[in-house]
């Protein structure tokens, strides 16, 4: 996953109340989003900021700082490694 990458959302549970606080925008399973930024998060969690969404800055209390909350970069996938996943498993059957 690098910036311009596109990814496919595989999960867009809410997990605790900080989405409802910080995500004005949320993200929809099932749907391509474009990776505008990697985010490190001071190697706490790795997450990504994405073109299609958007959020203002909130006060992360865990980082002493205010940034645009970002996504788990677990919520997605690549969309060329999904697309080879999904050739290798057509391919299972085939053979």
């Amino acid at each position: 996953m690098r910036v311009g990458s596109k990814i496919l959302c595989v999960d867009d549970a809410h997990r605790n109340e900080f989405k409802g606080l910080a995500f004005k925008q949320w993200i929809m399973k099932g749907k391509t989003y474009t990776v505008r930024e990697l985010v490190d998060n001071d190697d706490i969690v790795k997450g990504v900021l994405l073109e299609e969404v958007s959020n203002p800055q909130v006060y992360i209390p865990v980082l002493g700082r205010f940034q645009e909350p970002a996504f788990l970069m677990d919520r997605f996938r690549d969309v060329e490694e999904q697309e080879q996943e999904e050739m290798l498993e057509i391919l299972q059957y085939v053979n």
